[in-house]
């Protein structure tokens, strides 16, 4: 027992931690008013304080590690968000150096106070009021400032509704997470097969799905399948088939555990008949199936099914370019996005928007321009303009622009803006409504982006398609100093022989590559892999398994591989030439010894 009459923690490590965990919110509040008082003295300076806008970035570098440390993510990201602002703007200061992250500096009055948690109390001593204030609102204001208070108030809101309960830390301390609730588990290529042993269904189903690098579990019923979503640790299925013969109740069981709201939410299931008739596709389809297969299925329909749904569901990693007067201000919002999974550049001027975005095969790839109008601030005096520029530029086609102005215009988007404009933000930004906006934009923009030609459904790139695509890659690997690397491959075939192995190699590269790969035709007989942002050993060991694998499903098949990555002399060469060169470089290679 402790001495308030507690039970004591059987382990003191985790009681240490839980009662850190549980001093944090209030700690976190005194930090956050700290931080509020610090941005308040920047704003009666018109943001030109040095000091202050050093330890208002001191107290946001704190708060976002110890929240994060702490199992308070939100207000983590929210804090860092802060802290990239103020740093930025530090540092066009020049004058990062007055700020040693992790240590308080003194203020007016000496070292500052500790307060609850360990967290440190306002170091000045000095009495400053803040946005809440009318006294010093005469004080000029910049955006950086506004745009921090406004950062400010959206911790103030997060740190007021803290509590030990809604830390991530304390629930990955519970029973239930020390018995693996929490355990890592990344979506791999798993399959449930839900009927009876030995089924007729899927007759060599799993030997098959192994050899295309998957695994695959029998479930005996519906009952089974439950008791297998609710284990903690449980499986993680990539895709589900039911024997809708064998066991026609397990498909009541599935739809429910694979709606919005059950554990495998998202995953596609498919029902297994002899004869499907158009009664049981239309009930299959009511009930969330992906789909009927007619039995006995092999894994090559089963895996072409999945990978046709894959496909319709695939969002590559969008892709957005900033122009903002406020480097400060640009950076910021690259953060935001940049968290959110966006590949997110800085353009420094409205030239650099092109240099960013123009590739050999006359697309920019880009899909969301997000362009600030910051009077005074040395940006491009005529913003509509641009946008008109940008609209009408086919380089552009097809990309979504944002615009952010200070303050809202009286006819908002019906104005000049109209025609050339998709959404008007208004300063300052709130991060979440900020990167919501861009994600659907872009998402919008790669809906409406037609695909690169395919042969048949895919995932082969055509000829043509494959050069393009290779262009655009090896200007951009060029511009961010990133390694690419490019793969060709061939089996050991005769006339013949050599289309069914080609579709099993195709196959097998569908299943293995990433989303961000590529699998082209050519150069020749073979088949072009590309690697974007790749070093060789990472695609080699990519790569490793396929001939193995080629050989179970094929026996006697051999795969002969060569490699290529982009090379001093490639990245000073420009357009076709190099692509031709870099593909015929694998395609040798792939007859050298050791390749």
């Amino acid at each position: 027992m402790t001495e308030d009459g507690s039970q004591a923690d059987p382990d003191p490590v985790l009681g240490r931690i839980r009662r850190m965990v549980a001093d944090y919110p209030a700690g976190a509040r005194a930090r956050v008013e700290s931080l509020a008082l610090a941005v308040a003295r920047l704003r009666a300076t018109g943001g030109t304080d040095v000091a202050s806008l050093s330890d208002a970035m001191s107290h946001a570098h704190k708060l976002a590690g110890s929240a994060g440390s702490l199992g308070f993510p939100a207000l983590g990201q929210m804090a860092a968000v802060l802290e990239v602002l103020l740093r930025a703007r530090l540092e066009a200061f020049g004058s990062a150096d007055l700020c040693v992250v992790g240590r308080d500096r003194p203020g007016a009055a000496g070292r500052p106070d500790k307060t609850a948690a360990g967290e440190t109390a306002d170091p000045s001593g000095t009495d400053v009021r803040d946005e809440g204030d009318t006294t010093g609102d005469s004080a000029p204001g910049t955006p950086v400032v506004d745009q921090a208070r406004l950062l400010v108030e959206r911790l103030r809101a997060q740190a007021a509704g803290l509590s030990t309960d809604v830390s991530t830390l304390m629930v990955a301390l519970s029973a239930e997470a020390e018995s693996g609730a929490l355990r890592a588990r990344a979506r791999g290529r798993h399959a449930l097969l839900v009927g009876a042993e030995d089924s007729h269904a899927w007759p060599d189903l799993t030997t098959r799905l192994r050899a295309y690098g998957w695994s695959a579990r029998e479930v005996r019923d519906g009952t089974d399948l439950e008791a297998l979503a609710a284990m903690p640790d449980g499986p993680d299925p990539a895709t589900i088939l039911v024997d809708l013969d064998a066991r026609p109740q397990a498909s009541a069981v599935l739809a429910r555990l694979a709606d919005d709201a059950g554990p495998w939410a998202e995953v596609p299931w498919f029902l297994v008949a002899g004869s499907p008739s158009a009664k049981v596709r239309g009930e299959a389809a009511k009930r969330g199936a992906a789909g009927v297969l007619a039995a006995p299925v092999s894994a090559e329909s089963v895996l072409d099914r999945h990978a046709a749904v894959r496909a319709a569901r695939r969002e590559d990693m969008p892709r957005a370019l900033i122009l903002d007067p406020d480097p400060a201000l640009a950076i910021m919002a690259r953060h935001i996005l940049d968290e959110a999974g966006l590949l997110t550049e800085v353009a420094t001027d409205p030239d650099a928007l092109w240099a960013a975005a123009d590739g050999p095969s006359g697309a920019s790839g880009v899909d969301v321009v997000v362009l600030a109008e910051r009077p005074g601030a040395g940006g491009p005096p005529e913003t509509p303009d641009l946008a008109r520029a940008l609209r009408q530029d086919p380089v552009f086609d097809g990309t979504r622009l944002v615009l952010v102005l200070p303050t809202a215009p009286p006819d908002g988007l019906t104005g000049a803006w109209a025609p050339w404009v998709d959404v008007l933000l208004v300063g300052p930004l709130d991060p979440i409504p900020f990167v919501t906006t861009v994600l659907a934009q872009a998402r919008r923009a790669q809906d409406l982006r037609s695909r690169r030609p395919l042969e048949g459904a895919g995932p082969l790139l055509t000829v043509p398609a494959l050069a393009d695509l290779l262009a655009d890659l090896m200007v951009r690997a060029r511009r961010l100093g990133m390694p690419l690397t490019v793969a060709w491959m061939a089996t050991d075939a005769d006339q013949g022989e050599a289309a069914a192995r080609d579709e099993a190699v195709i196959r097998l590269l569908r299943e293995a590559l990433r989303p961000s790969d590529h699998v082209g035709r050519g150069p020749g007989r073979g088949l072009s892999v590309v690697l974007p942002f790749t070093p060789l050993d990472e695609a080699r060991a990519l790569a490793e398994p396929l001939a193995a694998r080629l050989e179970t499903l094929v026996p006697g098949a051999r795969l002969a591989t060569g490699w290529a990555t982009l090379e001093d002399a490639d990245r000073a060469a420009e357009g076709a030439a190099s692509v031709e060169a870099l593909l015929a470089r694998a395609c040798a290679a792939a007859d050298a010894p050791g390749a």
